[in-house]
């Protein structure tokens, strides 16, 4: 009598395509192997959806790779602003001028290895204290600027958005760079009238003038001063960059109000990564 022959199988390549739903990396590698021997059905499949999740690991790894990064970083400059407005408001002189510089404040190095930048404002009873981010260069888009009276978790919103600035400025070129720093100057601004307006005070009939501000954030990334026009009652406000090319309801013009959604959003994920609180801004 003659014994039929045993249908081959390939239990190797069996459990490399079930592990490639789950554990694509680890299916994917022994599908491989099991190319090696017949029947290769579900070895060749094994390595199609291996690759296929394996890919998507990668991609989904990678991220939350970089935002969690870019929390650690922003955390860890957010906290370097604070700790040096801090300091910033103990070394004021009694009549309420600003150091004229960080000599006498331990400031550091910012996560990127660079001094920070302090600029005092001409009437010494403001300041603008900038890390210059990831590119280590001033006046970019990955600028994390805050000024006096700033609370931590504004800081911590600002060093977010500067940080996502890098990346927006380098996939963008220089256009969406300076869109980056014109919206940072506006907020910079809104927060500071939301302050006045805080406290029951009209607006200001123009920026001009108000005490402690940079004359830096009068004007956008182009040269052009930004354009702020307040309500007749006083209640309310606009403020907006003409853009690029200078000119007034054109396409490129960019409107405060969409900075201030973009900053909340970025406030809400600066509170719920570091628990930070507090009150202040707009």
């Amino acid at each position: 009598m003659f014994e039929e022959p045993r249908s081959q199988s390939n239990t190797l390549g069996l459990v490399g395509f079930i592990l490639a739903f789950c554990l694509s990396p680890i299916g994917l590698i022994l599908s491989l192997i099991a190319m090696f021997k017949a029947p290769r059905g579900f070895a060749i499949a094994g390595v199609v959806v291996g690759l296929v999740g394996t890919a998507l690991w990668v991609v989904v790894g990678g991220g939350i790779f970089f935002f969690a990064g870019v929390a650690l970083k922003a955390k860890q400059v957010s906290d370097q602003l604070t700790m040096v407005q801090s300091a910033l408001e103990s070394a004021k002189t009694p009549d309420g001028a600003y150091p004229s510089d960080l000599s006498g404040v331990a400031a550091g190095a910012d996560p990127w290895g660079n001094p920070l930048v302090y600029e005092r404002t001409p009437d010494t009873k403001g300041y603008l204290l900038t890390s210059t981010g990831p590119d280590g260069k001033i006046d970019t888009a990955d600028d994390i600027p805050t000024t006096e009276g700033l609370p931590a978790d504004v800081n911590m919103a600002l060093a977010i958005m500067g940080i996502s600035g890098d990346f927006a400025g380098s996939m963008g070129g220089d256009k969406a760079g300076q869109a980056v720093q014109a919206g940072s100057r506006m907020l910079l601004l809104t927060l500071r009238l939301g302050a006045i307006n805080e406290n029951g005070a009209d607006y200001p009939e123009k920026l001009d003038g108000l005490p402690g501000l940079s004359p830096k954030l009068l004007n956008d990334p182009w040269g052009t001063p930004l354009v702020y026009t307040r309500a007749a009652d006083g209640k309310t406000f606009s403020l907006r960059s003409n853009g690029p090319d200078k000119q007034p309801g054109t396409a490129d013009d960019i409107d405060s109000r969409q900075i201030t959604g973009e900053f909340e959003r970025a406030r809400a994920r600066a509170r719920q990564t570091s628990g930070v609180g507090g009150g202040g801004g707009n």
